[in-house]
């Protein structure tokens, strides 16, 4: 009887811990894609990359991946395109090919799309927008998270 109770306790403690894991996930893990949108051309990005460098280093524990697409010219859309095809990224391509000096923060577990950034925001409200976006990823299930914000332009139907 004793073995039986301890067992269960066992089974008990160790199913608790994994529930407790499933809802906190560690500050190491991946949560949010950065998706630059930029070319050598683009006044805006030239604006807006050195901003999003500063923020971007700011979160060195891992849950935040930068990803580039440039969109230069032809050749660099086609590698852009071949970086994110088959990835939850390739939805951020789909949707804003060719356009330029904009980020998108995506959820790293399902590619939902959480909110945009764009040269008129400063480091420090960029960094914020990533922490906010971390902060969806962390507490809000899948399928129920914000799919962009005012801040993200309308999808760009010919690519589609």
């Amino acid at each position: 009887m004793k073995t039986i109770k301890s067992s269960l306790l066992t089974t008990f403690t160790l199913a608790a811990t994994a529930l407790m894991m499933s809802f906190t996930s560690p500050a190491s893990a991946q949560e949010v894609y950065l998706v630059n949108l930029t070319a050598e051309w683009c006044p805006n990005c030239k604006i807006l990359d050195p901003r999003i460098d500063q923020a971007a280093d700011r979160f060195k524990d891992g849950s935040v991946e930068r990803v580039e697409l440039d969109f230069t010219n032809g050749d660099t859309m086609s590698e852009a395109f071949k970086k994110v095809n088959g990835t939850f990224i390739a939805g951020v391509f789909a949707d804003y090919a060719g356009l330029t000096g904009l980020a998108v923060l995506v959820s790293a577990d399902s590619g939902e799309k959480i909110d945009c950034i764009n040269r008129t925001m400063s480091t420090d409200a960029i960094e914020m927008q990533i922490v906010a976006a971390r902060e969806i990823v962390r507490t809000t299930p899948i399928g129920k998270r914000e799919t962009g914000s005012i801040m993200c332009p309308a999808p760009n139907k010919r690519v589609q």
